[in-house]
Parts: C-alpha cells; sequence; structure tokens
C-alpha cells in the first residue's frame, strides 16, 4: 500500500497496538476543475491542467481519488485525452455551453461514477475499457455513448426526466447495465436514444425500471437489420405503474418479461418482441402508422388496442 499510493492522502501501518495493524490515512483528496488550455492531456501527476475549487488555484496536477469537474469555462480544451488509468473520486460535468468529450486511450475506474449535470453533450469514448462501478446519474442534457463500456461496470444508469443516453450506434457486447428512466429527453427524442447503427441484442440495457412516463426514441433507418436495439434481453422491465412509448420509425425490440406497466403505446415504427413470451405487460396500444411482430413462435396475454 505504501509504495503503491499516488493520491494526496498520507498512509502509514501502525502496529503500535499488540495483535492489530491500523492503516493510519491523513490528507484529503482533492476538488478540482478542468482548465486544460495548452493540453488536453488528462492523466496522474503530470499536467497541470486543473484548477482548485475552492480557492480557484491554477496549475495543479490531477492525483488519484481527487473529485473532478468539467463545466463551461471559456477557452479550455473540450476534447481530454485520458491517458492511463486515472482513479477520480467523483466526476461531475456541467456544461450547457462546452461539449465535452473524455477521449484517448486510457481508462476511468475505481469507484467513481459520472453525473451530468446542464443542458449540453458529454461524450464518453475512452478507449482503455472503462471498468468504474460507481452509478451514472444523468440529471440533464445527453450522455453519449461513444466506445463500449463508456458506462464503464456501473452500479446503475439514471437518466432523469428531461434527459437523455444517446446509445450512438455503440455495440455494449459485454456489458450489463440496469437502466432507471423517466420523460421523454430534453427534446422530446427518448429518454432512451439512437439514431444511428445497428446495435441489436448489445445495448447493454439488461435492466429497465420506469420512474415516471418514459420514452424510448429509436430514429433509425427503419429496416430492422440496419438499426435495430433490443432492451431487457435476459433481464426485466419493470414499469412502476407508469407507460412505455416507443416514439421513433427505427425497430425496438423488448426481450425481458414485463410487470408493473400500465401500458406500452407505440407511437410510430416498429416494435417486436422475442426471447420471452408477455415482453409487452398487459396493455398494448398500437397508434396508426406503427406495427408491432414477434419471432420465435412468443406469445402475448396483453390486451392490444
Amino acid at each position: 500500500i505504501l509504495s503503491t499510493n499516488t493520491a494526496r492522502l498520507g498512509m502509514a501501518i501502525d502496529t503500535a497496538t499488540p495483535s492489530e495493524v491500523n492503516l493510519v490515512v491523513t490528507g484529503a483528496a482533492g476538488d478540482l476543475r478542468w482548465n486544460g488550455t495548452t493540453n488536453g492531456v488528462w492523466q496522474y501527476d503530470v499536467f497541470p491542467n486543473w484548477y482548485d475549487i475552492p480557492g480557484l488555484t491554477p496549475g495543479l496536477v490531477f492525483r488519484d481519488f481527487d473529485r473532478v469537474r468539467f463545466d463551461d469555462t471559456v477557452g479550455v480544451t473540450t476534447t481530454v485525452a485520458v491517458t492511463g488509468t486515472v482513479l477520480p473520486g467523483a466526476v461531475v460535468v456541467e456544461n450547457s455551453t462546452n461539449a465535452i468529450t473524455l477521449a484517448g486511450a486510457g481508462r476511468i475506474s475505481g469507484l467513481t461514477g459520472i453525473t451530468k449535470l446542464g443542458t449540453s453533450v458529454v461524450t464518453v469514448s475512452t478507449s482503455g475499457g472503462n471498468d468504474y462501478t460507481g452509478p451514472v446519474l444523468v440529471s440533464q442534457g445527453v450522455f453519449r455513448v461513444g466506445v463500449n463500456a463508456a458506462l464503464g461496470k456501473s452500479a446503475g444508469v439514471t437518466v432523469a426526466a428531461g434527459a437523455k443516453v444517446d446509445l450512438n450506434g455503440v455495440s455494449q457486447a459485454g456489458q450489463s447495465y440496469a437502466y432507471s428512466i423517466a420523460g421523454v429527453g430534453p427534446d422530446g427524442s427518448g429518454a432512451l436514444f439512437n439514431a444511428a447503427a445497428n446495435i441489436g441484442a448489445n445495448s447493454g440495457v439488461t435492466g429497465l425500471t420506469l420512474a415516471a412516463d418514459a420514452a424510448i426514441g429509436m430514429w433509425g433507418p427503419t429496416n430492422t437489420d440496419v438499426s435495430r436495439v433490443d432492451v431487457c434481453l435476459g433481464g426485466w422491465l419493470n414499469g412502476g405503474g407508469y407507460t412505455l412509448t416507443k416514439i421513433g420509425g427505427g425497430p425496438l425490440g423488448l426481450r425481458g418479461v414485463a410487470s408493473n406497466l400500465a401500458a406500452v403505446v407505440v407511437s410510430n415504427g416498429f416494435l417486436f418482441s422475442e426471447s420471452v413470451d408477455d415482453s409487452w405487460g398487459t396493455n398494448l396500444v398500437v397508434e396508426s402508422a406503427s406495427r408491432i411482430g414477434m419471432y420465435n413462435n412468443r406469445r402475448t396475454t396483453a390486451a392490444i388496442l
């Protein structure tokens, strides 16, 4: 422990008490705001691209467990190259003007999550295999998936009313996330959204819980083999007593057993069932110019209206 400590924290072993070995931790992690102007590199203890938030002291380097914030600071590099493994204590992106991209060959790791505030977009494209385990909280704006494991190994993804996650046509093969969603997104296009390539069964959306009436927007081509997105494969859909609406012309597959749904409404496009029976709940509303279908001899007990 002593030889590998890379944080602002001091650590020492205390053996003064018989039969006990105690780890004594001193110091405190930093609260930093991104201020990268000469380069856009986020790396442990190398580039002084950070402000200290309480004192606005410039020229600080990042250390493990520091809590970091990206915002609308004027003049900063908005594409951040994560280099190596970074272990932040927390990551907050609060941007309404700057569009922030976390990119580079590194990875975000540790117990952190990511909180998205502000009306603009954050894209996570770090290609080193993010494995952070904290929750992803999309309270405002757009969290855009830029790479497999953009969401790390998150304990859960929460999309508040007025926010959205853009799946962006990026396969999440090997990943499994429990989502909680509400609302129709910041622009009415869905709290969960895809307008890009076919993801198929690799959306990473294994569990889906509605925290309020919510919409999933599939806005890619209408051809099933071109822009298909499947959710809840091997998992669940818990409606919480609310209504799930499918919008957009692209196809959406519900592939987990549904419970507690007030209704599923197909506003337009194609909704299909596969893998399990009764993935549509008990009330299915199919509006004009929409269609439904099933694969592999599935069945439903839903009332189709």
